[in-house]
């Protein structure tokens, strides 16, 4: 496939999570190409996303650092990842997706998300069909609740803007490197 390349683009206004939370305060989506023989569906697209495998070191390092601080004010902290339930459907959102719970799906989209004391947030993970392009599209959107939900975000945004265009490359390299072209 060569160079994986993400942009950054505008909010999806087809998005589960338009609509998700009210109001926005914050909001970002990117978009990378999907691998021509990547034929998975949008449950395999956020598995890759957020598999091990898909985490940068440095990622997993300031997760850590976080939870260590949240800890401290009260705040949700993340945990061990746990699997999706064996009886979800298509049409029932399953109890979890790695670290955070599935609030709603469609066939092409995944919105998952956490509510706290300080702010709420939503990421959808969503593929989208262009002729013969398929793309994958990360959307995270936040609604703070507080004064420390915008201070606790203050220093988070500037490494969430690195973070996710930086695990959606590990994801599809990792998987391409799993199934290779023509194999």
């Amino acid at each position: 496939m060569g160079a994986i390349t993400v942009t950054q683009i505008p909010l999806p206004q087809n998005s589960l999570v338009i609509g998700s939370l009210c109001p926005i305060h914050y909001g970002d989506a990117y978009r990378m190409a999907l691998p021509k023989h990547f034929t998975g569906g949008v449950d395999e697209l956020t598995e890759l996303i957020f598999s091990p495998a898909a985490n940068p070191s440095w990622a997993a390092r300031l997760a850590r650092l976080r939870n260590g601080i949240v800890r401290f004010f009260g705040l949700k902290t993340m945990g061990p990842s746990s699997r999706p339930s064996e009886g979800a459907g298509p049409s029932q959102p399953a109890p979890r997706r790695r670290l955070f719970p599935v609030i709603e799906r469609t066939g092409r989209e995944l919105l998952l998300g956490l509510d706290d004391r300080h702010l709420d947030f939503r990421i959808s993970v969503q593929i989208v069909d262009n002729g013969a392009d398929r793309w994958g599209v990360v959307t995270t959107v936040v609604r703070f609740h507080n004064l420390l939900g915008r201070a606790y975000f203050l220093p988070v945004k500037p490494i969430h803007r690195r973070m996710v265009p930086a695990i959606m490359k590990k994801a599809v390299a990792a998987w391409e490197k799993a199934n290779p072209l023509g194999e």
